[in-house]
């Protein structure tokens, strides 16, 4: 209450005491200290170290991506391939159709020297330009190379995606080309195929009317091919190509009938189809006449060419010569023999040129006209002869005009 109480503290408590306040004071300092220090280290650890689940995502991520790397690697690798597999197959039926062009070339050639009007379709000379089609499989735009591979880009970050460019739309483009590239070529070949079937119809054709024309004076075109082929050898089989395709086949039966062709052609060059001179007049035909020295009717076995004196006289189809001298009324005259029982005279020459054995050939000079024999002025007697019976010379020089028409 109201009273004083004094005590003594000695010296060394109040030193402990000191001591003892004061550890006290620098230890809660230190817990305080050390735990306010612990708690901003946990926070800023826990603000830049992910959790697990956080560290778990990103790195399923990273994967995905990596994953989409890798197919869309894939997938151009692939897409490249393929464009190169396209590319060598065109390059295949570029040549191919090149090849197919010479054979065209051959046999429109044939045609033409046949006579036959040449075919008006391209033969393929296809190339392949700068925007059309690679050049080859190795060729750098040929497929997508290293630098046109996905180009992908990894951010962290929910808010941040794989940025991709890929070669897609330009797979797509050069896909199209090379589509485009195919239809060509096959209508192409097309084309050669429709140039080789006209040919061979017009082949057919032209034959058919040859053997009619010759089938129209008598003669038998098979036997007049037999007659003056000249062909052999040892018989050697030949094995048909398997899967032979439409072009082999149809440029075989085209060159069939141009070869045809070809024969009759020169089975008719031992058929006296021409004029022994292209533009003389006819001053007396075959057949009943009146006799020019007797005025009687008189048979009168050929045709009488006007010309002039001297001019060069060839025989009108190849033969041989079996008669050259003078015979009777014919004066000087020549007779040639072309086979098949046919045979060809020219009478009244001034002059002869061969003799008897000798090979002639159309164009060859075998006389000069005159007016030798039985002959009232210089011109040509020519006859027309099967199997030694005179026969007339026009069935003959008709039909010749026919096959060159």
């Amino acid at each position: 209450g109201h009273s004083v109480t004094d005590f003594t503290i000695p010296s060394w408590v109040l030193k402990a005491s000191g001591v003892a306040v004061l550890g006290l004071t620098l230890w809660a300092g230190t817990v305080t200290g050390v735990m306010l220090m612990r708690g901003e280290t946990l926070e800023w650890i826990a603000s830049k170290v992910p959790s697990t689940e956080v560290q778990v995502a990103y790195q399923d991520r990273i994967d995905a991506l990596r994953a989409q790397v890798d197919h869309l690697q894939s997938k151009s690798l692939v897409e490249k391939s393929t464009i190169e597999d396209k590319v060598e197959k065109l390059l295949q039926r570029q040549a191919q159709i090149e090849s197919r062009a010479g054979v065209l070339q051959s046999l429109d050639g044939m045609a033409q020297s046949l006579g036959l009007r040449a075919a008006e379709s391209p033969v393929g000379d296809a190339e392949f330009g700068p925007n059309d089609a690679p050049s080859g499989p190795n060729d750098a735009s040929s497929g997508p190379n290293d630098a046109d591979l996905d180009t992908i880009t990894i951010t962290p970050g929910p808010a941040k995606e794989a940025a991709l460019s890929g070669p897609v739309e330009k797979s797509d483009r050069l896909d199209l080309r090379l589509g485009q590239i195919d239809t060509a070529l096959a209508t192409l070949e097309e084309q050669q195929l429709v140039s080789l079937a006209t040919m061979e119809a017009k082949a057919r054709e032209k034959a058919g009317q040859i053997r009619e024309v010759v089938a129209s004076i008598g003669l038998d075109a098979d036997k007049l091919m037999e007659a003056t082929s000249a062909e052999g050898g040892p018989f050697v089989p030949l094995e048909p190509m398997p899967g032979d395709d439409p072009f082999e086949t149809q440029a075989q039966t085209a060159q069939s009938a141009l070869v045809e062709i070809n024969r009759l052609k020169k089975a008719l060059l031992v058929v006296p189809l021409r004029r022994p001179f292209p533009d003389a007049a006819i001053t007396s035909g075959f057949g009943a006449r009146n006799d020019p020295f007797l005025g009687t009717l008189a048979m009168h076995a050929g045709i009488d060419f006007r010309e002039s004196e001297g001019a060069p006289v060839s025989p009108t189809a190849a033969g041989v010569v079996t008669e050259a001298g003078w015979i009777g009324g014919y004066g000087n005259m020549v007779e040639v023999s072309h086979g098949n029982g046919l045979s060809t005279r020219y009478g009244h020459l001034s002059q002869i040129h061969v003799r008897v054995g000798d090979r002639v050939e159309v164009g060859d000079k075998i006389g000069e006209v005159g007016s030798t024999g039985r002959s009232t002025g210089p011109h040509l007697h020519y006859e027309t002869r099967v199997d030694g019976e005179a026969v007339d010379p026009m069935r003959f020089l008709r039909a010749g005009r026919k096959i060159s028409g």
